[in-house]
């Protein structure tokens, strides 16, 4: 451990050491700062203090204190802004900053400027000072172009003359298309010291009385809203026809049309019920240059839909509202003569195209525009045309509005290709007579055709016709066309369309085979002619000569004409007409050998099968035979069964043969109970001179039914069995003495069935008629009962003795009944 002990010499050398250390530590503090930030020159030197501050530099300064429009007070400040710099040197120069002295330090900087003024320069009108000045700078500001900052234009009158194309006007207003102009704002913005330019003008028009507020907005280069040079009108079919309409107009910085300024005033528009025309467009709308429309617009004219207006609602008065023209009229002229279209020219006058239009009761958007489509043949190349269209109220084109504005247009120069399209250009498929050779050739309005060997000529249709005898049958022959753009002829195309061939009709045709079914009658076809409208079938042979017209490609012939196992011959020639007189050469004949029919087939019932008496009828049948009209059959009755007892019954009774023109089927009449044979045949004829093969013979029994008690009933004869529970037959047939049994029947019903029943219900009624009687107190019903019981005993008194009587005639007729009968079975 020691001591330090501190003499004056020992803190004088201590005080210098920490003088120094201070020295050395603000040499390289300020070798730091200088290498760091340095002082720019100034016109101050430095003192002696350590703390005393100086000024390095001085220097002007500006930012933009307002962002508006130079015209709305756009403004710019300049100010002096320093650095503030302070030393630790006793001794410096007035070049504080240099690298070459340890003592200079930067203490803080730059300060906001200490004096502030309005700068000198002014912002120029329609220029804004930039927010990337808004902080101070060095540099003044550099000014911008603003659209914002642009002045209103001033709109032109509709009738001023410096418009192109121009507007024109009717006593209800301008007619569509309508153009807008306004003041040029570039004269005025590009002036010295602004040296702005306009981008685009964003023009706004809108119907007053429409419902839609926002209205149709468009962005345009110029200082007119249409220019001759524009290929379509910039506001096509946007504008109602007979409103009121708005506008307004304002310049742009930008071609967008995004950086605007100023509105113009609203100018109020009035539209001409008149059509406004849409394709093909007029860029000068009626002036003397004509549009250059493609050939694809030129086949059609079109304008724009009508929108609803009261024009057309007041015009009627028939109890409908209208809301939309119900015809147009088009007059078509050619626009360097000004003659009328010769397909107008009528009756010495040119008469407008009147065309019928759809009445649609609200208004849509996006109709499209009403037309006049060309059929290809309206309108040729090289030819200016001019055209215009008025709306009509009424359908017969008499009360219309001003036509439109005569719009122009030229055709050009295209190619009037011919295109033959019938009949197909083939030489093996016939075609009919009368040939129509067609073709098509858009725009071409006269023609010239010649047929090779035949005939040529001129003609302004699209199609020629030939007929026989100018045409052979069943002969080639070659055509071509050559299309012409006037009606003349006489300016025609150096190539020809074609040529094309084709065959005339009348050729042979091929027969069918029959296949092995020449059964009558005999079906003869054979192939299809192309062109063919008809033809005769011939056939001969076996005194048989016929010859049959058909139009189908078969034909039919029976008996008497053909006849059973007999051979013929048969050909075809084929017609161009449908009465068969212009006929080609007849096929190649064939022959036919008819063949025999065959006996009927799947018979009904089987052989050895049954036939009940109680089936209500009773039936035979069999398949039907190919050519059988009639069919006879033959019935045997060879076998009484043990249960016939009527004496009329006995073996081998023949029933007659029997025609029938049923096709398979007949009702037979059996009384007598056993066995029966039967066959069939078919016929041609309903006497069975030419008749089929005999059937194979079938056997078929007839017996009584298991339930014979169900044939019981009021009619005693006729039936298909008998009852075992009468004394009678009642499968005789009906004759005079049926009529007493039937009365019988009938009276025993009543007797023993209704009358019981009758009687059961005038018990129930005389009680119920007593029970009420004594109810309500009625003194006479005694008296009524009584006479109601002696009217209903006397009745069935008569109904009793009558029916004594009658079953005591029948006994003494003969019919095997008791007096009284067996009346507890009725």
């Amino acid at each position: 451990m020691f001591k330090i002990k501190f003499t004056k010499k020992t803190i004088l050398l201590l005080t210098v050491f920490i003088v120094l250390s201070a020295i050395v530590f603000d040499w390289n503090s300020g070798q730091v700062s200088a290498a760091t930030e340095k002082c720019e020159p100034g016109p101050w030197t430095c003192s002696h203090s350590y703390s005393d501050p100086y000024r390095c530099d001085e220097f002007d300064v500006y930012r933009c204190t307002n962002n508006s429009c130079g015209n709305e007070g756009g403004a710019i400040e300049q100010g002096q802004k320093f650095f503030m710099c302070v030393t630790h040197s006793w001794a410096c120069s007035n070049e504080c900053y240099s690298r070459d002295y340890s003592n200079t330090y930067h203490v803080s900087g730059p300060y906001d400027p200490d004096s502030i003024e309005p700068y000198d320069g002014e912002v120029p009108d329609y220029h804004i000072c930039p927010t990337q000045y808004n902080n101070w700078n060095k540099d003044v500001p550099i000014t911008e172009c603003r659209g914002m900052c642009y002045p209103a234009p001033i709109p032109n009158p509709l009738d001023d003359p410096s418009l192109e194309p121009k507007n024109q006007l009717d006593e209800t207003g301008y007619k569509l298309p309508v153009n807008f102009g306004w003041d040029d704002l570039t004269e005025i913005v590009s002036e010295p010291e602004n040296y702005c330019t306009v981008g685009s003008y964003q023009f706004y028009i809108a119907t007053t009385t429409s419902d839609n507020a926002s209205g149709t907005t468009k962005i345009v280069s110029g200082n007119q809203l249409q220019e001759i040079t524009d290929s379509a009108y910039k506001l096509q079919c946007e504008l109602e026809t007979g409103k009121e309409h708005q506008w307004k107009v304002k310049g742009c910085l930008d071609a967008d049309g995004v950086d605007c300024g100023e509105w113009s005033e609203l100018q109020n528009m009035t539209t001409s019920y008149s059509p406004e025309l849409y394709s093909p467009f007029d860029p000068d709308w009626g002036g003397d240059e004509a549009g250059h429309p493609t050939q694809e617009e030129i086949s059609s004219l079109k304008w724009c839909e009508m929108e609803d207006t009261e024009y057309y609602q007041e015009k009627y008065f028939d109890g409908k509202t209208y809301y939309k023209p119900l015809s147009f009229k088009v007059l078509v002229y050619y626009s360097e003569t000004d003659e009328c279209h010769d397909q107008l020219y009528k009756f010495g006058e040119c008469q407008p195209k009147l065309l019928t239009a759809p009445q649609i009761p609200v208004p849509r958007e996006g109709l499209p525009p009403n037309e006049l489509v060309d059929n290809g043949y309206f309108f040729t190349k090289n030819t200016v045309y001019a055209w215009k269209v008025a709306a009509c109220i009424d359908k017969d084109g008499h009360d219309c509005t001003e036509y439109s504005p005569l719009w122009r247009f030229n055709t050009g120069s295209w190619d009037l290709g011919t295109v033959l399209s019938s009949p197909p250009d083939d030489t093996i498929v016939p075609v009919g007579l009368p040939v129509s050779l067609g073709w098509s050739s858009p725009g071409s309005n006269s023609f010239k055709y010649k047929v090779t060997g035949l005939t040529s000529g001129t003609t302004n249709n699209l199609n020629i016709s030939l007929d026989y005898p100018q045409l052979s049958l069943n002969t080639v022959y070659e055509w071509s066309i050559q299309a012409c753009s006037d009606y003349e002829t006489k300016e025609c195309e150096g190539s020809w369309g074609g040529p094309w061939r084709f065959r005339t009709t009348g050729k042979a045709p091929e027969l069918n085979s029959f296949l092995g079914d020449e059964s009558i009658p005999v079906t003869f076809s054979w192939q299809e002619v192309g062109g063919a409208k008809s033809y005769i079938l011939h056939v001969f042979g076996q005194g048989l000569d016929k010859e049959i017209k058909t139009k189908g490609t078969s034909a039919a012939l029976g008996y008497p004409d053909l006849k059973q196992e007999l051979s013929y011959s048969w050909r075809v020639r084929t017609c161009a007409d449908e009465e068969g007189n212009i006929c080609g050469e007849y096929s190649g004949s064939k022959p036919l050998t008819t063949l025999r029919m065959s006996g009927p087939r799947n018979t009904y019932p089987e052989n050895e099968g049954k036939i009940y008496t109680e089936q209500r009828t009773h039936v035979v049948r069999w398949s039907k035979v190919r050519g059988g009209d009639y069919y006879q059959y033959q019935v045997s009755y060879v076998n009484p069964s043990a249960e016939e007892e009527n004496e009329e019954c006995y073996p081998k009774a023949i029933i007659p043969e029997t025609i029938t023109d049923q096709d398979g089927s007949t009702l037979l009449n059996l009384k007598c109970l056993g066995d029966y044979e039967w066959k069939v045949r078919a016929c041609i004829d309903e006497n069975c001179q030419e008749a089929g093969d005999w059937s194979d013979t079938y056997k078929f029994s007839l017996i009584m039914g298991e339930n014979p008690e169900r044939e019981s009933g009021l009619v005693p004869c006729g039936r298909t069995q008998d009852n075992i529970d009468t004394s009678w037959d009642e499968r005789d047939a009906c004759q005079f003495k049926h009529i007493f049994l039937l009365i019988r029947n009938i009276i025993d019903f009543i007797l023993w069935q209704f009358a019981p029943l009758m009687l059961g219900i005038l018990v129930l009624g005389t009680g119920l008629m007593f029970f009420f009687s004594i109810r309500f107190q009625e003194p006479l019903f005694l008296a009524k009962m009584k006479a109601v019981w002696r009217s209903a005993g006397i009745g069935y008194g008569i109904l009793f003795l009558s029916w004594t009587i009658l079953n005591l005639f029948l006994m003494l007729i003969g019919f095997d009944i008791g007096v009284f009968g067996e009346w507890w079975k009725f």
